[in-house]
């Protein structure tokens, strides 16, 4: 009765270790199994059918989606020995509970099993919004919905590169979540769902779009607007792409842009010329009039020696005399 005692008390604190793996959909998750390297055989199974045996490796009734994405190694060191399975683009079906057998001689250890509890975490859908009630001027509350993830989440609306701002909670009824968004009628609001500890970047805000333009055909929140690229989209909406007057005219547009630049270049250029010009002129008049300026001078100064050299000269004369 004691060693029966003895050997569950074993079986519970050794075969029975579960690790837990928590991962998102779509990434990539590698479950390590160690085992004895004594073993003669070694078995992984997930809700309990087994996919992999080391004699005979992938069962051949393996899905043909889960054999291109699974992928098992068997490594085998000095000392340790293990099996490494590898998943690519988990999905929500790949969760459960990964169980590692190993045999000696054909007889199952279980004091060796060892078993990987993989949770696999998925985001909301995307967000779907109807306009709602009317909350004056141009404020307006939208209803919007998605299906629930595993994890948290809200949903946000955008206008005009500005974050707009909610009207309830989120809250999750019958596998939807739902959150009421304030919004304007008079520019177009993108709207999606997100993690709550999730920052999601703006540009790729674009589950649904309210209030969009009538010639607008793309939800891009974000879109890349080039001189270039904006005449042509303009043309090719008024006419048939094939039209080969509209690529003619869209060409013609182009050269004269290019032309209008060169205009605007060859204008900049003559005004710095005629500046300089001005410049030269102002400087070569300045230094004509300081000429000018100076031989008054001297002039002035030569009629003034002469008259005090005739006073002088008369003054002798008139001693003379006396």
């Amino acid at each position: 009765m004691a060693n029966t005692i003895t050997c569950l008390l074993i079986l519970f604190l050794n075969g029975y270790k579960v690790k837990a793996l928590s991962i998102m959909q779509g990434q990539e998750v590698n479950l390590v199994f160690p085992y004895p390297c004594s073993s003669t055989d070694v078995t992984l199974q997930s809700n309990r059918v087994p996919f992999y045996r080391s004699t005979s490796g992938l069962s051949p009734s393996l899905p043909q989606d889960q054999a291109r994405r699974f992928t098992v190694q068997n490594r085998i060191e000095i000392g340790t020995c293990s099996l490494e399975l590898t998943i690519k683009d988990v999905t929500r079906g790949d969760r459960g509970t990964y169980i590692l057998f190993s045999y000696k001689d054909g007889l199952k250890d279980f004091f060796t099993k060892h078993e990987i509890l993989l949770q696999v975490d998925y985001p909301p859908g995307n967000a779907s919004c109807i306009v709602g009630a009317y909350k004056g001027g141009e404020w307006v509350a939208v209803n919007c919905t998605a299906n629930v993830g595993s994890l948290p989440a809200r949903i946000e609306c955008y206008q005009n590169d500005l974050w707009m701002p909610t009207l309830t909670e989120p809250t999750v009824k019958e596998s939807l979540l739902k959150q009421t968004i304030l919004i304007q009628k008079s520019q177009t609001a993108f709207c999606c769902s997100t993690i709550l500890n999730e920052n999601k970047e703006r540009c790729k805000c674009n589950d649904t779009a309210l209030f969009l333009d009538d010639n607008s055909t793309i939800i891009d929140p974000c879109p890349t607007i080039s001189t270039q690229t904006s005449i042509s989209t303009t043309v090719y909406r008024n006419s048939h792409p094939n039209d080969l007057s509209t690529t003619a005219t869209a060409t013609t547009i182009h050269y004269k842009i290019k032309n209008q630049k060169s205009y605007l270049i060859l204008y900049i250029l003559v005004a710095l010329l005629v500046i300089a010009l001005f410049v030269v002129c102002v400087t070569f008049f300045y230094k004509q009039r300081k000429i000018s300026q100076a031989n008054r001078s001297n002039i002035k100064l030569e009629e003034n020696s002469k008259d005090d050299q005739g006073s002088i000269t008369e003054r002798l004369n008139q001693s003379q005399e006396l």
